[in-house]
């Protein structure tokens, strides 16, 4: 399934990449951040819906049960209903990001696929490309006026810093696409062995944002275990639901991401090498 605006020779460059797997009030914020991001760097924005392997897993499986506010009693989770299910959300976010990509004039895709979200997203993206990863967790459907008030709290986003020139852009570019987000900054490899150019440079963004930096113990280590380890016990005790980080550490850390996502819905943004213009 495929909705785009035709692509009229555009030279390959960054694009944003958006991977979600529901439609809830969360991913709709992932979709609304995404086409802001998108709309910075005039790039084109590809979504792609992942069906969740799970699921369809737990669907073939003769005990599994669908419980639910509107269902009288538990009833068989069906592959049937559950194929209708995500096909009629898939539908939901294809109009949704059409609406929103439009009105920002973007250029735009979008597909439907079926396996790991973190793997799916990953498979597509370029190292040029800027990835948005929404996962949807245990979220209830608050009244929009409930959304808006709790909106500031719950978007706080914890960067992981690993290289100054090429991440501090980045970061700023992300607070103008989120506005109303506080920030934490967590430095590994590379940039936490910098004390000194770290330390000036997040007072400057401390100036430029207006408001102070929550900075967190690093991890000088740049081992794949040391920053699994690091990053876990980062999201315990934060809880962010936005995090951003380098593309080739979500690659390395997708399993230990995938079940921190699984705790607590969380966007994951993973930058490119080469920073949007």
């Amino acid at each position: 399934m495929t909705a785009s605006p035709a692509d009229k020779g555009r030279p390959r460059a960054g694009r944003v990449r958006l991977a979600i797997d529901a439609l809830t009030p969360f991913t709709r914020q992932a979709i609304e951040s995404a086409v802001s991001l998108a709309s910075q760097g005039a790039v084109r924005l590809e979504c792609v819906f992942v069906e969740p392997l799970e699921l369809f897993h737990a669907a073939s499986l003769p005990l599994t049960r669908e419980v639910g506010v509107a269902l009288a009693s538990p009833r068989p989770l069906e592959r049937s209903g559950l194929e209708r299910a995500l096909e009629l959300q898939a539908r939901q976010a294809q109009r949704l990001l059409a609406q929103a990509a439009q009105a920002a004039r973007l250029d735009y895709s979008f597909e439907v696929t079926r396996g790991p979200l973190l793997d799916e997203a990953l498979r597509r993206a370029a190292p040029q490309d800027l990835l948005v990863v929404g996962a949807a967790g245990c979220e209830l459907e608050l009244p929009a006026t409930a959304r808006e008030r709790g909106r500031g709290a719950q978007r706080t986003l914890l960067a992981l810093v690993e290289s100054l020139p090429a991440d501090l852009p980045m970061l700023r570019a992300l607070l103008r696409a989120m506005p109303g987000a506080t920030l934490a900054v967590w430095a590994a490899g590379e940039a936490a062995g910098s004390a000194a150019a770290l330390d000036a440079q997040f007072d400057a963004l401390e100036r430029e944002l207006g408001y102070p930096l929550r900075r967190l113990a690093g991890a000088a280590g740049a081992q794949p275990p040391v920053l699994a380890a690091a990053l876990a016990q980062a999201l315990s005790e934060l809880r962010p639901p936005l995090l951003t980080l380098r593309r080739e550490t979500l690659a390395t850390l997708a399993a230990e991401l995938a079940w921190s996502m699984r705790r607590r819905p969380t966007l994951v943004v993973a930058t490119p090498r080469a920073v949007l213009a």
